[in-house]
């Protein structure tokens, strides 16, 4: 019989199978769960790299806007001197 290492806990052990990877089945729930947890980290880890890009983004957006037209074109009034109304949705 063949010797391999777990891939989990690296103790050596005899091959039943020629795809085993692993000692006994808890060290294969083992490695899979830490694949799983390790997933989620990255992926944690992707958001806010991404979410730290669209803030440099959003800043950058933010010194070519002037504000005061911002104001401007939200307090202006239609030609013929009525108000703007909310539109009820019924």
């Amino acid at each position: 019989m063949q010797m391999q290492r777990c891939d989990q806990c690296g103790e050596e052990f005899h091959v039943v199978k020629s795809w085993q990877r692993f000692c006994t089945p808890q060290c294969r729930d083992a490695w899979h769960y830490r694949q799983y947890k390790l997933a989620e980290v990255q992926a944690a880890e992707d958001k806010r790299a991404l979410s730290a890009a669209e803030v440099r983004e959003v800043a950058g957006l933010r010194d070519k806007i002037d504000p005061m037209l911002v104001v401007e074109a939200l307090t202006l009034r239609p030609a013929n001197g009525e108000a703007l109304r909310r539109r009820r949705f019924a």
